[in-house]
């Protein structure tokens, strides 16, 4: 979960989210409706018990396949 939010962060950071491949572009809008874009340093445990509870139960293995 943690790294979930960690690459769309960096996708963010990058400003590349036009570039992401549709599967990926998928992912990355369901990861950041679940963890929006965040600037200031605070805690993050709600987001990645959010993000961890989709990972388990959502089927993201066809994503990147």
């Amino acid at each position: 979960a943690i790294h979930a939010m960690a690459l769309v962060q960096a996708v963010d950071c990058l400003k590349i989210q036009d570039k992401l491949a549709p599967k990926t572009r998928k992912f990355y809008d369901e990861v950041r409706g679940l963890v929006p874009v965040f600037i200031e340093d605070t805690p993050k445990y709600q987001e990645i018990e959010k993000l961890e509870n989709y990972l388990k139960n959502s089927d993201t293995s066809n994503i990147f396949n």
